[in-house]
């Protein structure tokens, strides 16, 4: 072979070696996007879910062994009200995924003020979408809270087939009572002075939401000020959950995945409301209901370091959490109570 037969032939070997690493490496793509492997890499960007339209989502990645938890908003959560609670999972290893949804956060500043009710249906079709483009395939590990419970609810409603296990933090269940004792009476009190009236029950409901929100969120909830965009997007968000059924959505998910979270000092939902929420549980599907004491709704916040370890506790598959018990917890002391046995378990 001439010189330059053998360099022309050296030169197609590394062609043809080059061609098959980079197929491999495409191949190798595919199969791990395929089997819904993590990404390795942190992120914070806008992921598609339909044409021009994008979530905002921040993922950090797990250690070894450990697993990822997927965050649901509150209602006027953003991805950032989770920092507490998100530092102390990343201390044990656990992965998080967290997106700010149709009307919170990155995602409402980047596309403008809600002037429309946000539905929930909607919020879990961007759910499984951002999975989708992120390549998540399976069963994945959710935690909600309160507004994000309801998406919880309505994802196992719509999807439970990629719900592995459900960490539902003082869900919503139904809407506010004093809030919504107010609204009705002033519907009634509107019919009365004017029986002529043009708008119906649900046209007049959502008029008095919204002034409601308006005259009381601001002091129960001042971070809705913190952006023009925020506070009627309150109302829009609470707009489109107030009628969604959660009692019926309860009851489809899946076997032993629901872990409920009550707090005991919740100014927001009151227990017996979570406790009805609890019981339209099917049983099989009932995992663990604890309730922590000396804890308000915003239990990431209020007890971060103790709600870590609770969450690992669970995605540990402990099976003293998986058996349907109801457990009474003490974050001061990071232990928690088994009640019918009272077997005590101490968190690390």
């Amino acid at each position: 072979m001439f010189k330059s037969d053998r360099a022309l032939a050296g030169k197609f070997s590394k062609t043809i070696s080059a061609t098959v690493l980079a197929l491999g490496v495409c191949i190798l793509s595919v199969t791990a996007s395929a089997a819904g492997v993590w990404p390795r890499e942190a992120f914070k960007q806008f992921v598609d879910v339909q044409k021009n339209y994008k979530i905002y989502t921040e993922y950090l990645p797990a250690s070894a062994g450990q697993k990822t938890v997927i965050l649901l908003n509150g209602l006027t959560y953003s991805t950032r009200q989770w920092d507490q609670y998100i530092e102390q999972l990343q201390k044990r290893g656990v992965g998080v995924l967290a997106m700010d949804f149709k009307g919170q956060g990155q995602t409402l500043y980047k596309y403008g003020p809600a002037l429309d009710r946000i539905n929930l249906d909607d919020q879990v079709v961007d759910l499984v979408a951002v999975l989708k483009t992120l390549g998540l395939t399976g069963k994945h590990c959710f935690v909600g809270l309160s507004y994000g419970g309801g998406v919880l609810g309505a994802l196992a409603n719509a999807h439970p087939e990629v719900i592995e296990t459900a960490i539902s933090i003082a869900s919503f269940v139904r809407p506010l009572q004093g809030q919504d004792i107010t609204i009705r009476s002033q519907i009634l009190a509107t019919k009365l002075m004017n029986p002529l009236y043009p708008w119906n029950d649900d046209e007049l409901y959502d008029f008095y939401l919204r002034q409601n929100v308006y005259a009381t969120y601001p002091y129960a909830e001042p971070i809705v000020l913190e952006h023009p965009y925020r506070l009627e997007a309150a109302f829009r968000l609470a707009q489109g959950i107030r009628k969604f059924p959660s009692l019926e959505a309860a009851k489809s998910f899946p076997k032993a995945s629901l872990h409920l979270i009550i707090a005991n000092d919740d100014e927001y939902v009151p227990r017996v409301d979570l406790e009805d929420y609890w019981l339209a549980v099917p049983e099989e599907a009932r995992a663990s209901k604890l309730l922590i004491m000396d804890s308000k709704h915003k239990v990431p916040e209020t007890v971060p370091e103790f709600a870590a370890a609770w969450t690992e506790l669970i995605l540990h598959n402990d099976s003293r959490v998986q058996s349907g018990h109801a457990i009474t917890a003490y974050p001061k002391e990071m232990k928690v109570i088994i009640d019918d046995s009272q077997e005590v378990i101490q968190l690390q």
